[in-house]
C-alpha cells in the first residue's frame, strides 16, 4: 500500500512561505512597501535565499539526528523528517 508521506519538518513550511512572500515583496513597487527589483535582482535574491535555506536545513537535520540518536530510548517515535 502506497501512502503519501506527510512532511513534518517545520523548516519545510518556512521555506514555502519565504519563497512566496519574498518573491511578492521584491517585485512590488516601493509605494506599496516593496523593493521594486528587476527580474535579474529577484533571481539573485532568491539564489542567496536558497543558499541560506539549504544551510539552515542541513543544520536542522544534523541537530535533529543528533538529538534522536541520543534520545531514541526515551522518544520511541523520533522522526528525522
Amino acid at each position: 500500500m502506497n501512502q503519501s508521506k506527510k512532511n513534518d519538518n517545520p523548516l519545510f513550511i518556512f521555506v514555502i512561505i519565504l519563497k512566496q512572500i519574498l518573491s511578492l515583496w521584491t517585485v512590488s513597487d516601493r509605494k506599496y512597501g516593496g523593493l521594486s527589483f528587476s527580474s535579474k535582482e529577484i533571481g539573485q535574491v532568491l539564489a542567496i535565499a536558497g543558499i541560506f535555506i539549504s544551510r539552515c536545513n542541513k543544520f536542522y537535520t544534523t541537530i535533529t539526528a543528533t538529538i534522536c540518536f541520543f534520545t531514541i530510548p526515551s522518544i520511541p517515535n523520533c522522526k528525522l523528517f
